[in-house]
């Protein structure tokens, strides 16, 4: 179930998929058609009161629009505790990458893009 800060969340991906564009920056979007060159797996594990999951959610659904090597998905921390768990999801927003690399906050945009960039590489 969708709510609280996440429902908007939805919404807004929902029309950028439909617009068929991202709000990255230029830059952003030329590093992520370069830099990532192996699939990327992104989970975020959300609240629905947590104010900062949206960002963290958005630049995940966003990498994915921008390159099909980029797979994302919101996971709601409460609802799925057997996810939790099995991630160690201690505070939101938790970003997973392929279920190896993770880190917790919301991330501006470069900084973002630049932990997936590692992941992607096995550097922690």
């Amino acid at each position: 179930m969708v709510s609280g800060y996440e429902f908007a969340t939805l919404f807004e991906t929902l029309i950028m998929v439909s617009r068929g564009s991202t709000k990255l920056s230029d830059a952003a979007k030329k590093r992520v058609k370069a830099e990532i060159t192996k699939p990327v797996d992104i989970k975020v594990f959300i609240t629905p009161t947590c104010p900062y999951c949206p960002s963290a959610v958005l630049l995940a659904h966003q990498l994915a629009m921008e390159s099909p090597l980029v797979k994302s998905a919101m996971i709601e921390a409460i609802e799925f505790p057997d996810l939790s768990n099995r991630y160690q999801v201690y505070a939101v927003p938790k970003t997973v990458i392929n279920d190896l690399y993770s880190f917790e906050g919301a991330l501006p945009e470069g900084p973002f893009i630049e932990q997936v960039i590692k992941a992607q590489e096995g550097n922690k």
